[in-house]
């Protein structure tokens, strides 16, 4: 921990990465454990990855939108956890220059006044709609309609007249968040707007040559998205930088039970709010 708050208090530029593990201490369920969203699905005839496959919405759209009308509406009630203000106080504090890379779709980095445009939700976000298929626009999503949408609580089965569709066609409409197979289906745009602003963002950081810290706090290697992106922007830098002092591109893992890292980096075995509270306590 304290190697970690020296590298960095040294740092000009942060690179956060966040994975399901930075949602739970707001209240909000990991999704591969079974309990939480997975345990919802007992005894209702699909299983989890049924349920994240785009064919759901074709083949049953009735259940599709009973189960995420359920799932959006805790995701509405859950506020960030302290964790996600102290960072931003500190970032704001430091005047450091940051980015934002999550799987997460929960929308908890906007929610706490971090700037939209330096956010990648690289797995799409409950704040947003699309059509059945990836081709027609994205919107924002209007939660008075998911507030709407009639099902059986039990079963999860809506009524079809109640099934949110796109004010542009009218056709029925499923969140902007990838799913299982999702190539063909899935809307990627907002994704292609933020990574050309990712891509300029991390050239102005290499250009000033400045020094890059990565925290990444709770992703896991059952969809290693995350990790990956992690250890690629530190190696990159690195690469790009051509320094012999490894500081100018350093990774910090906080991982309660994954917290293995590449050789030269830094590991805190601890969960994502208690490690944050003490990693980004400001103190002057």
């Amino acid at each position: 921990m304290e190697e970690a708050k020296n590298v960095l208090k040294r740092a000009d530029a942060i690179f956060l990465t966040s994975g399901a593990g930075m949602s739970v201490d707001s209240g909000l369920p990991d999704y591969r454990s079974n309990l939480g969203i997975i345990a919802e699905l007992h005894g209702k005839g699909y299983n989890y990855d049924e349920m994240c496959n785009p064919q759901m919405f074709i083949e049953n759209i009735e259940f599709a939108w009973g189960w995420y009308a359920d799932h959006m509406k805790q995701f509405m009630s859950k506020e960030p956890h302290e964790g996600y203000h102290m960072i931003k106080k500190y970032i704001d504090k430091r005047k450091l220059d940051y980015f934002i890379f999550t799987s997460n779709v929960d929308c908890m980095w906007k929610k706490s006044g971090f700037d939209v445009n330096r956010i990648m939700e690289y797995h799409g976000s409950m704040d947003y709609l699309q059509g059945l298929t990836k081709k027609g626009p994205i919107w924002k999503t209007d939660y008075s309609v998911i507030e709407s949408i009639k099902y059986d609580p039990d079963t999860f089965i809506c009524k079809r007249n109640s099934i949110p569709t796109s004010p542009y066609d009218g056709k029925y409409a499923r969140p902007n968040v990838c799913l299982f197979e999702d190539g063909d289906y899935f809307n990627t745009s907002r994704f292609e707007k933020i990574d050309k602003i990712l891509g300029e963002w991390y050239m102005n950081i290499a250009k000033k040559n400045k020094r890059l810290v990565v925290v990444e706090i709770g992703a896991g290697t059952i969809v290693p998205t995350v990790r990956n992106m992690s250890e690629e922007m530190v190696t990159d830098h690195f690469i790009r930088l051509q320094r012999a002092n490894p500081e100018f591109a350093k990774l910090i893992r906080i991982n309660p039970i994954e917290d293995t890292v590449p050789p030269g980096h830094i590991s805190i075995k601890m969960n994502g709010l208690s490690a944050i509270k003490r990693l980004f306590y400001y103190t002057h």
